[in-house]
């Protein structure tokens, strides 16, 4: 019930963000587990999945800030 009313006060942009931010978080966790591996193939191959850690973020911040505006022009 709690989690209901948390994704009707989070606003439309709230599960995007939260989709985005998972991907984030699991990106950077492969990349962190890939870069220890003994095989030099997994190692490179993890250093350009920053790459798509580094655009979900950025897609999030954009996200995030598109938000801010559409609710502060709705509340204003």
């Amino acid at each position: 019930m709690v989690y209901l009313r948390s994704i009707s006060d989070g606003g439309f942009m709230m599960l995007p963000i939260t989709f985005c931010t998972v991907m984030v978080v699991t990106l950077v966790g492969w990349t962190a587990l890939r870069t220890k591996a003994q095989d030099p193939g997994l190692g490179t191959l993890a250093r350009d999945v920053i790459d798509g850690a580094l655009f979900w973020g950025g897609y999030t911040s954009v996200l995030g800030v598109l938000s801010t505006v559409v609710g502060t022009s709705i509340v204003a």
